[in-house]
């Protein structure tokens, strides 16, 4: 094959047929170059490079595909000359899970195009974490109160609820954080959990709560809460900070108020 002296109407089409091959004969794949992730939806861009391995020119074809699904590649083939390399663009919609693209390089033998070179990447989805803190409730004394709660009879005690929402189309493992402070700014409760398994499914709560702590003083306890996700590398996708509640000092009933002792008989 001393060089292709008539050139092919069009590029190789059926992937089916396609064996990979462990190295190419005439042509190597020399890089493929794609975002080691994207989001579904995305539009993915690769670009294939193609080495010439023989000493004349020759015609070389690309194809691509995942899953079946054929990949556009252009030009349709190209004129490459002794060691120079082809560029082949392609492009797809990610879909909602990863991929690995496979591609194969083809040459012209004059009569057909011949399989020779393959090689493959993947591309991994890419989740964008979101979260929502819908709903945040204090117990106190078997009483359900929404946060910021008033009014709350001094001496109680006190038990944070906090919901987390899954906005992510995916299940998601959801963590949490918070830290209650008294009226004099000093820390009454610290807490941290992450979910157990089963984790929350998309569109779906989880509901978090905390250990019991006494509303004793009079004034403003203050609450700074932060919804995470990703455990591995914790990201924080909602907080709240701010009024927990308003603890109001008790006055006993009415016929006591002032009450004091004005005299005493010693026995």
């Amino acid at each position: 094959m001393e060089e292709t002296v008539h050139p092919p109407q069009a590029g190789p089409r059926v992937l089916g047929a396609v064996i990979d091959v462990a190295a190419g004969a005439y042509t190597s794949i020399t890089e493929i170059t794609a975002p080691s992730s994207a989001m579904a939806g995305d539009t993915v861009d690769i670009v294939v490079r193609v080495k010439n391995l023989a000493t004349y020119g020759i015609y070389i074809a690309v194809t691509a595909s995942y899953d079946g699904i054929t990949i556009p590649i252009t030009p349709d083939y190209a004129s490459v000359n002794a060691g120079a390399i082809g560029v082949y663009n392609g492009s797809f919609t990610m879909p909602s899970y990863d991929v690995t693209i496979k591609v194969w390089s083809f040459y012209w033998t004059g009569t057909e195009w011949y399989q020779d070179d393959s090689d493959q990447v993947d591309v991994a989805m890419a989740v964008v974490y979101e979260g929502t803190i819908n709903r945040k409730v204090l117990e106190h004394d078997s009483t359900y109160t929404n946060i910021p709660a008033s009014n709350i009879p001094q001496n109680e005690s006190g038990l944070v609820h906090i919901w987390g929402r899954n906005d992510t189309p995916t299940a998601q493992q959801l963590g949490i954080s918070w830290t209650v402070t008294d009226p004099q700014g000093n820390t009454v409760e610290t807490y941290s959990a992450w979910e157990s398994w089963p984790y929350t499914g998309a569109g779906d709560d989880h509901e978090f709560i905390g250990g019991r702590f006494s509303l004793s003083k009079v004034g403003t306890y203050r609450i700074a809460v932060s919804l995470y996700m990703n455990p591995s590398n914790p990201q924080i996708v909602d907080s709240y900070s701010g009024t927990l509640c308003t603890v109001q000092q008790v006055i006993g009933p009415p016929e006591f108020q002032g009450f004091a002792i004005s005299q005493y008989n010693r026995v």
